[in-house]
């Protein structure tokens, strides 16, 4: 399991706890209005994400397998106690990055760093066994779009 302390470092970098104070940390550092702009994009992010997880209430793959059908165990010792659709960590994670891309007008070099970087985070998710691929999948792609439209639409107007 060479992937696991990497995987466990994103479970616990990519958190809500950890991301919206860092994020915030920016406000006063780099530019109000571009930290302002990223910090209501990840906002919005978990509160859409809390929003479908509720509407959807799908259980996550440890909670109904254990390795007893399938090849999922808990590897990394890291239990979820909310639903799993979609994932959050992938969602708020992708949609602060872009966001961030386009606020902080960022070249477009990084635009494919910040795609990986997102995805890389539900491949991670997928490794511990606390998400199904399509929980992944869906928060990049919802986080993706919100950052994106985010980022362009700018209401803070960085």
């Amino acid at each position: 399991r060479p992937m696991l302390p990497v995987a466990l470092f994103i479970h616990h970098f990519a958190s809500e706890a950890i991301l919206i104070p860092f994020v915030g940390v920016f406000t006063w550092v780099v530019s109000l209005p571009a930290a302002g702009s990223t910090t209501s994009c990840m906002c919005f992010c978990v509160s859409l994400n809390f929003g479908l997880k509720w509407l959807w209430q799908r259980p996550r793959p440890l909670w109904l397998d254990m390795g007893k059908v399938s090849e999922v165990w808990n590897i990394g010792a890291v239990w979820e106690a909310d639903y799993s659709f979609p994932s959050g960590h992938s969602q708020s994670l992708a949609g602060v990055l872009l966001c961030a891309h386009f606020t902080f007008q960022l070249t477009m070099y990084w635009l494919p760093v910040m795609l990986l970087l997102g995805a890389f985070v539900g491949l991670s998710r997928n490794y511990l066994g606390v998400h199904w691929c399509s929980d992944t999948l869906t928060g990049w792609l919802l986080g993706s779009l919100s950052g994106i439209a985010w980022g362009v639409l700018d209401p803070y107007d960085a």
